[in-house]
C-alpha cells in the first residue's frame, strides 16, 4: 500500500513532535516521590503540573483556575470528599 517507505525506520520523527507525544502519554501507573517530601513515596499525579503528590499533600494547587483534568481527578475528588465529610460532622 505505501509502497517501499512503509518501514517506519525510513521516516524522520519531528522532534518536537515527539517530545509533545511523549508529553501527552504520561505513564499514570508509575510511582513517584512526593513533590514536598522527596524521600516520601506519592500515590497521587497531578496531570495538570505533572507532579506526585503523598497523601499529607493532597490537596489541589490551584482550584480557582481551570484544569481540563478536574472532572478526572482523584486529587480533586478526595479533597471534595474530605470537605464533605467535614461539614457533616459539624452539623
Amino acid at each position: 500500500m505505501f509502497g517501499d517507505n512503509s518501514n517506519i525506520s525510513d521516516r524522520s520523527i519531528d522532534p518536537r513532535l515527539l517530545k509533545l507525544y511523549l508529553s501527552n502519554n504520561l505513564d499514570i501507573t508509575r510511582m513517584g516521590t512526593c513533590k514536598n517530601h522527596r524521600g516520601e513515596q506519592a500515590r497521587f499525579l497531578c496531570q495538570k503540573y505533572n507532579y506526585f503528590l503523598c497523601d499529607k499533600c493532597l490537596r489541589c494547587y490551584d482550584p480557582e483556575i481551570y484544569c481540563k483534568f478536574r472532572t478526572a481527578c482523584i486529587i480533586h475528588f478526595k479533597e471534595k470528599g474530605d470537605g464533605n465529610q467535614s461539614d457533616r460532622k459539624n452539623e
